[in-house]
Formats: C-alpha cells, sequence, structure tokens
C-alpha cells in the first residue's frame, strides 16, 4: 500500500537555516528495471522504475500571539511502471505508458490562544496515462491527464472543561469516464 509511504529505499536530507528547514527527498518506490539486454517480442522493457522526488521547506514561528508552522512541499512522481507492456495478441506492439504527478501542497499550523488551526492545500497535475507508443493510440487510449485540487481546514478551541471545533473539505477532480 503505497499511502504509508515509500516501500523501498529513500534519501532524506534536511538543513535548518534559523527557523526555516529545508527538506529533500528521493524515494525508489518500485525497482523494475531489468537489464539492458533484454526485450520482450522486442521490446526493450528497461527502465520500468517508480521514483519519487520532492523538496519542501518548513518555517516555524513562536510569537507572543502566536506558534506555530507554515510549510510547502513540492512532489514529482515518475511511475514507469506500465511502460513496455505487450498484448500475446499483437507480438511486438507496445501497448506501454508513462505516469507523471505533480504536486504543490502547501500548509499550516498555528495555536493562538485556546484556538488550534490547521489548513492544507493540495494542487495535482500531470498525465495519469501518457503513451509513448502509436499502438496504444490505435486501440483506442488517448492520454489521461490529470488536474485536482484538495483543501483542508480545520479549527478546534479549548475551553478548559469543553471544547468546539470545525473541519471542511473540498475535493475536486478528474472524472475517468
Amino acid at each position: 500500500d503505497r499511502s504509508k509511504g515509500p516501500s523501498a529505499g529513500q534519501i532524506t536530507y534536511g538543513v535548518p537555516i534559523g527557523p526555516v528547514t529545508i527538506v529533500a527527498q528521493y524515494a525508489k518506490e518500485g525497482e523494475n528495471s531489468l537489464n539492458a539486454t533484454n526485450s520482450y517480442y522486442g521490446v526493450n522493457t528497461t527502465d520500468r522504475d517508480y521514483d519519487s522526488y520532492r523538496v519542501g521547506a518548513i518555517y516555524n514561528f513562536n510569537t507572543a500571539r502566536a506558534k506555530g508552522e507554515v510549510g510547502a512541499l513540492l512532489l514529482y512522481n515518475r511511475d514507469a511502471e506500465n511502460r513496455n507492456l505487450t498484448n500475446s495478441m499483437f507480438p511486438g506492439l507496445d501497448f506501454g505508458y508513462l505516469t507523471e504527478v505533480y504536486k504543490v501542497i502547501p500548509y499550516f499550523k498555528a495555536k493562538v490562544g485556546p484556538v488550534d488551526i490547521q489548513g492544507e492545500l493540495e494542487y495535482t497535475f500531470g498525465d495519469a496515462i501518457k503513451g509513448e507508443t502509436s499502438a496504444l493510440a490505435a486501440a483506442g487510449q488517448p492520454d489521461m491527464d490529470i488536474d485536482a485540487w484538495s483543501v483542508f481546514l480545520d479549527a478546534t478551541a479549548n475551553f478548559g472543561r469543553f471544547y468546539a471545533g470545525g473541519s471542511f473539505v473540498y475535493l475536486s477532480g478528474d472524472d475517468p469516464g
């Protein structure tokens, strides 16, 4: 389950510069490349990895009125696991595709007096299916783009014996149909 993070290796580098922390990360989500001389029905089966590249910044603040953090993450996922796919009925034709997804994710968390607030915006764009061969187009499968937004806002006020709060979530995206 990839939603729990990378199942394979990852390299993370973070450096604090005053109240800002810069983070860079590379994750090998899937290692599927065979050797460069391997082929299946004449189709090269190399470069079928799933890699994730991320860079972000976090700014921590602490004033007399509020404390918290703001940050942003930029993410690029390149999933080539479905490249160089052949169909046994059409040997030699490549029905594979590449998936390239970009995400921009700014967020904030703050405590102002008895109120805790947090929020996140996520914009996702790229190609869910990026056909690399004419066989895919001939089979009636056009390229499929990704364009999605999500917003999350949450606030909770703590008044000793009781608290009150609420959340708001908004999602929009493409309909694959």
